[in-house]
């Protein structure tokens, strides 16, 4: 009796070859599971396919938004002088200064006059954080004077004789340096507004940045993120850019409209000219200041109606990938002698999430061709095991993450497609035969700098499955309010065994032996022989210990029979065990026949 052994598992998913002729380790169905590090004993570690972990969900509240982009963001504590006069009040002459040491997030500090005494004597102010009294009758000496926590006030004008009226006033909002939130924008049907919230790190309720447009905004189905000079720029492409600094939000000085923004080499690019029509255009600040754009600083790239999508720093050179080409912008010291090269041609369209670029393993681009690798300045179609699946699913939602040493894509669609919730993971480390795994999971799109500062200090996520019912989610999570149960599927290539003619015989199962790891003792592997793509036989083992487990599943072979065979393995996990369910390896004991025409 002929016998077959798959002492390694680890082959990951191949959908883009017939299932007779992927690799022996290699799947033709793989759900909720990868390759992972996995205990065997508590003394032996081995690679073993092994299920997904959960994710958690960061808050109760939802976004009550169609979410467009995440990103991380720290604060730098102090936000913008804001003057308020008395009555014939008409001199702003103080200001906010130092390092605020205080607990207090978003507290408002508030000083007012509340002396103006006779010629030849000072004046004096009082001031409140968050309405509460902090002290009054505090005479202007004309340095910067501390009120508490390391915050400042710094009257320019000082001196004998009276400069402001009673009741002039200065507000500040503070929040301590290095606080810590997720930042996501996108929009609300219910308001049609465009909408970013954020969620401190460690809370569980998020909270309004800002609500821009209420009523009269339609869905772009964009909102582009920049982080500079320790504030975060934010637009959705109808309407200009704003700015927040953890404790200010405040039109940016840059009023032209445009779809997305990146930093490249202290200068903020604006790429697509809403204002003037020009989506081939892009804009260059100041060094050092994304608010001053001179009118000279701008470029218009290729062809008119091949649109811009997003760019991506790339050392010396700004990869701009249009909707249907790609280019390589070189900035010179003076703007108009910078250098512009056309690069590769493709079709369909790029989604602006669906970018990545990482120093270690290069640029993916996702679009309606599948996935795409940049170099230099070509696209190549990458991800073969795969590529079928990838194609036809772009649209605005999905969106690319590299994650340590694997590429994250999500693939949900919303673009005349029913959604679907297919998260594919590529292992990046082996360039000739990388992996491919597949998550089932409803995660819209990954957070824009990964967010390994906040919470658990894992990749955050979005968790989105249509209307506005929306979460910030953290991955590789135990503990979830997302998932109760994880269904792990991997079924193996279809074994053929064929006669010294090279015909096809027929194959009979006796048994399956599995090698696999067991979270629990309550839940089944179920082990179905698939007999040309048909469940023929199935059988199922509930384990009655914990860990490493061997087990033999016996069927009958005149039942357990074909010409191609494969064998599905099925676990639900529970998505709070520790403990991973793995499979390490199976062999299989069968007879061969001959078709009857050849008896």
């Amino acid at each position: 009796m002929p016998q077959r052994t798959i002492e390694k598992f680890l082959g990951g998913l191949n959908v883009s070859q017939h299932p007779t002729q992927i690799a022996d380790d290699a799947c033709q169905r793989l759900e909720n599971m990868e390759v992972r590090p996995t205990n065997i004993g508590n003394n032996l570690t081995y690679f073993a396919l092994t299920s997904r972990f959960s994710y958690q969900r960061l808050h109760t509240d939802s976004l009550s938004m169609i979410p467009y982009n995440l990103v991380e963001f720290v604060v730098r504590g102090i936000g913008s002088t804001v003057y308020a006069s008395g009555v014939g009040g008409s001199i702003n002459d103080a200001s906010f200064a130092g390092a605020y040491t205080g607990t207090l997030i978003n507290a408002t500090y508030v000083v007012s006059i509340d002396a103006t005494n006779a010629a030849g004597t000072p004046e004096t102010f009082k001031w409140t954080v968050n309405g509460v009294a902090g002290a009054s009758g505090v005479v202007i000496n004309g340095t910067a004077q501390t009120l508490n926590f390391g915050l400042t006030i710094d009257f320019a004008t000082t001196g004998s004789t009276t400069k402001h009226v009673v009741n002039d006033a200065w507000s500040v909002n503070v929040s301590p340096n290095g606080t810590k939130y997720l930042v996501v924008g996108g929009y609300s049907t219910f308001s049609s507004d465009f909408k970013v919230r954020y969620l401190e790190d460690g809370k569980t309720t998020t909270t309004l940045i800002s609500s821009q447009g209420a009523g009269t905004l339609a869905n772009s189905s964009i909102c582009s993120f920049m982080l500079f000079n320790q504030n975060l720029y934010y637009t959705d492409g109808q309407l200009a850019w704003r700015r927040w600094n953890g404790v200010n939000d405040v039109a940016s000085g840059f009023t032209t409209v445009t779809k997305y923004g990146i930093l490249h080499k202290n200068k903020a690019f604006y790429l697509w000219d809403v204002t003037n029509n020009r989506p081939n255009r892009i804009w260059s600040s100041n060094t050092g200041d994304p608010e001053t754009v001179p009118a000279a600083n701008n470029y218009n790239i290729g062809d008119y109606s091949d649109g811009l999508v997003i760019g991506v720093e790339d050392g010396e050179r700004i990869i701009l990938i249009k909707e249907k080409s790609l280019w390589c912008f070189y900035l010179a010291p003076t703007f108009s002698d910078s250098q512009i090269l056309s690069g590769a041609l493709f079709k369909g369209s790029i989604s602006p999430l669906g970018i990545v670029s990482d120093k270690s393993f290069g640029t993916f681009l996702y679009g309606t061709q599948g996935m795409l690798s940049v170099a230099g300045l070509s696209a190549q179609p990458t991800l073969l095991q795969i590529y079928n699946q990838l194609r036809g699913f772009q649209n605005s939602r999905a969106a690319l993450m590299v994650n340590e040493d694997q590429l994250l894509i999500s693939t949900l669609s919303s673009s005349g497609q029913a959604y679907n919730n297919r998260i594919y993971t590529l292992d990046l480390l082996d360039e000739d035969n990388p992996r491919v795994f597949q998550w089932n999971a409803n995660l819209n799109l990954f957070c824009q700098n990964r967010g390994l500062l906040t919470f658990g200090n894992k990749l955050k996520a979005i968790e989105y499955a249509g209307g506005t019912i929306a979460y910030i989610v953290e991955l590789d999570a135990v503990a979830s309010t997302a998932e109760a149960s994880i269904d792990c599927i991997a079924q193996t290539k279809d074994f053929m065994m064929f006669s010294k003619d090279h015909e096809p015989l027929v194959q009979t199962v006796n048994h399956v032996i599995v090698n696999f790891n067991a979270p629990n003792t309550v839940k089944d592997l179920v082990v179905d022989v698939m007999a040309d793509g048909v469940s023929v036989a199935s059988a199922s083992y509930t384990p009655t210990v914990t860990g490493f487990n061997k087990r033999i599943f016996y069927f009958q072979p005149h039942i357990a029979r074909g010409y191609r065979i494969s064998y599905k393995f099925t676990h639900t996990q529970v998505a709070t065990n520790a403990t991973r369910f793995a499979i390490y390896g199976f062999s299989d004991d069968f007879n061969l026949e001959l078709r009857p025409d050849q008896t």
